[in-house]
């Protein structure tokens, strides 16, 4: 899902969304 963390609201924090998930 390295797409999801690309967009705008994702790519804030694109770090944080892989580790959480």
């Amino acid at each position: 899902m390295l797409e999801l963390w690309l967009w705008p609201p994702f790519f804030s924090y694109p770090l944080q969304l892989p580790q959480g998930q």
